[in-house]
């Protein structure tokens, strides 16, 4: 345990945290002593006073401030300064760190930051608004600015976490930076000819700091995507595609899958959180460029899949070209057949037209720049849009309002809010109107949903509500919560693979699963369940890995270029 090399306290505002300071780093360097050769004696520096031309021990060496330098014509002029002179020094921030802004650290320049020290809280009594003071900074992405006095002189300092422990780094003043104009050389003209093909030499540069990516919210996405699964192989009564109907091998499985379509609801509020975070900070052109590169390159992948595999191994009755027609194909490749008044090639493809409406309202409020205010009332305009829209029916405005689905959103958005500013009564209550208006229009959903074969009898709202909720509970407690410190690397690659599994599971799983029934009948249910998940798995990681990552890149290199095109040389002014 490292010793205290000094103790004092925290204080901002009415706050007080009594910390001890411990360095936070080591030397390990290798140090040389100084020697003489002939005979191997040490060498040792000797303090002496010039004047009596004798050695002084520590006790008679005194402080003193010399204003200014001596010279052969003026003699040097100290100041003698006693220590208790240093200690009786109005110095306010004397023994205490005191905060006085806070701001994000990309705005630091690093090279006004020096050595670091862990403060330690100083007794039982400090361990809780130490903790408080932790949460804070890690919620806000922001680090703390602060004043604080070693030695008889004031300093300034940052505050910062670093896994869940408080780090003081020593900053410099800015009038102790100097300023590197005198280094800079001559001005020269490196400007290129017109229509000449040299390359600016590639500099890599570094990103905007983002919030911290949450890795447990990775894994819920693709639970989300494994509860639908669930729902179209468990929760149908159709023995064509595991030998047997689930209600007969597994009647307990089967009802509980009967309500695994709400792993939906779970993408919508995974998504509300997710762009949010993504989208802060870019303007309209670079969110549409991450969405397209995002979306566009594993989906065209897969629909040409299908086509393939119906063209191939055609699974239905009827005229196989109309269902792979060239015009149906061209519109699903845009992703939105349905406004263009042809069916899904993949079925759950419809709700990329959601969230691609959802993208659309995002953009609209990046066009004025992502703020905390900003997003506060987009979010209160957006629901009481919603609650209209209910009430009226109107079906023109419900293209935009989203108005069964816009509950979700919201309330991913305020849990966002809530990790990237603090906890606050108006986020709270932006997110219990958004859940209580999503939990009223969630009967919609239910009335889709049979809860048995040949009945008008509806899953349980009540469950439903419970089910939804609870995933609220566990995404707040994976941004806000203990879960947030979970940073297992397989949750990262599960998050990657939730998307191409997501497209491919229903539209070439369930084929392949009747494949297996048909072909390979000891398998069982269970049998070919279990080799179809994990060939769905297979396959979407080869999607993520040979396509959707290469295309991806591309892309976006070449979506970049187009937000900033370059005039030709012939058309220039």
């Amino acid at each position: 345990m490292p010793r205290s090399i000094w103790s004092g306290a925290i204080s901002f505002g009415l706050v007080t945290v009594p910390i001890n300071v411990v360095s936070a780093t080591e030397d390990h360097s290798i140090r040389f002593h100084q020697y003489h050769p002939e005979d191997m004696g040490r060498i040792r520096t000797r303090k002496f006073c010039e004047l009596e031309d004798r050695e002084v021990t520590s006790a008679e060496i005194g402080k003193g401030y010399e204003p200014a330098r001596g010279t052969k014509t003026r003699p040097e002029h100290i100041i003698p300064i006693s220590d208790e002179e240093l200690r009786d020094l109005p110095l306010p921030t004397a023994k205490a760190v005191e905060i006085v802004a806070f701001m994000p650290a990309e705005e630091i320049d690093p090279i006004q930051i020096g050595e670091g020290y862990y403060l330690q809280a100083s007794g039982q009594v400090a361990a809780k608004p130490y903790k408080l003071l932790v949460q804070a900074l890690g919620r806000s992405s922001k680090v703390a600015i602060a004043k604080y006095a070693w030695s008889g002189r004031e300093r300034l300092g940052m505050l910062r976490v670093r896994e869940d422990a408080l780090v003081l780094h020593a900053m410099r003043w800015p009038d102790e930076i100097r300023n590197p104009a005198e280094l800079l050389p001559a001005p020269t003209d490196v400007s290129e000819p017109a229509g000449s093909n040299a390359h600016t030499p590639a500099v890599p540069v570094a990103k905007a700091a983002q919030p911290p990516r949450l890795a447990l919210v990775d894994g819920l996405r693709l639970a989300a995507a494994l509860f639908v699964a669930a729902f179209h192989f468990l929760g149908t009564t159709n023995p064509a595609i595991l030998g047997e109907s689930p209600k007969e091998f597994s009647y307990l499985v089967h009802r509980a899958a009967l309500y695994g379509w709400l792993g939906v609801e779970m993408f919508f509020l995974i998504s509300g959180y997710v762009i949010c975070m993504s989208a802060w900070g870019r303007s309209p052109g670079q969110f549409a460029v991450s969405r397209i590169c995002r979306l566009f390159p594993a989906y065209w992948f897969v629909i040409l899949l299908i086509v393939a595999r119906i063209a191939i191994i055609p699974m239905q009755t009827g005229d196989i070209y109309s269902v792979i027609h060239p015009r149906v194909v061209l519109s699903n490749l845009t992703m939105f057949p349905g406004p263009l008044k042809v069916g899904l090639l993949d079925g759950v493809a419809w709700t990329l037209d959601v969230e691609a409406r959802f993208y659309l309202l995002m953009a609209v409020i990046l066009k004025f720049g992502a703020t905390y205010h900003r997003m506060m009332t987009f979010c209160t305009v957006w629901l009481v849009a919603a609650f209209i829209t209910h009430s009226t029916q109107n079906k023109l405005l419900d293209q935009f309002t989203l108005s069964a689905y816009a509950g979700y959103f919201i309330a991913g958005i305020a849990v966002y809010l809530m990790c990237r500013f603090g906890q606050n009564m108006m986020l709270w209550f932006l997110l219990g109107m958004a859940w209580a208006y999503q939990l009223s229009v969630l009967q919609l959903r239910v009335n889709f949903h049979p809860a048995t074969s040949h009945t008008h009898k509806t899953v349980s709202w009540t469950l439903c509500a419970l089910l939804v909720t609870g995933f609220l509970t566990v995404l707040m407690t994976a941004s806000l919560g203990p879960l947030r410190r979970i940073r297992w690397r397989w949750l990262v690659t599960a998050g990657a693979l939730t998307y191409p599994f997501y497209l491919v599971h229903m539209s070439i799983g369930i084929p392949l699963a009747k494949g297996l029934t048909w072909r390979v009948p000891e398998l069982g249910p269970w049998g070919t369940l279990i080799v179809t998940m994990a060939a769905m798995l297979l396959l979407s990681y080869g999607i993520y890995r040979w396509v959707e990552k290469p295309m991806s890149k591309w892309f976006r290199r070449n979506l970049m270029k187009g937000l900033k095109p370059k005039e030709k040389p012939e058309f220039a002014l």
